[in-house]
């Protein structure tokens, strides 16, 4: 997703560059605005996909507390065998649950029906 800003970041300063470099020509401004408007509307697009996944990873974390069971790559992720990790919104397994050191990346789960 962060290629996106950058694109977005890109759009704005090539509309910026060509404002100056054209500014004597009537269509100066109007690239400049062009530029603005796309750069705007990718910025809110990325926005808005943002927090449509920031709101299903919080509902799996919230499901995950009151004791739910998860299914991450095929494995049943549960609060006796794994812990969530804020830092890297990700389950990794207990110390003693084996195969050791499990780790799944909360965008790889669901929720077990």
């Amino acid at each position: 997703m962060s290629k996106i800003l950058v694109f977005s970041f890109f759009v704005l300063v090539a509309g910026i560059v060509s404002f100056f470099v054209l500014k004597n020509r009537k269509y100066a401004n109007y690239t400049l605005y062009v530029s603005i408007v796309i750069a705007v509307i990718i910025t809110v697009i990325f926005s808005a996909v943002q927090t449509s996944s920031n709101k299903e990873n919080m509902k799996l974390e919230i499901a995950f507390n009151n004791g739910a069971t998860l299914l991450c790559n095929k494995v049943k992720i549960d609060k006796s065998n794994f812990n969530y990790e804020f830092g890297t919104s990700s389950f990794m397994s207990k110390p003693d649950y084996m195969p050791a050191m499990m780790i799944y990346n909360i965008e790889d789960c669901k929720l077990e029906k």
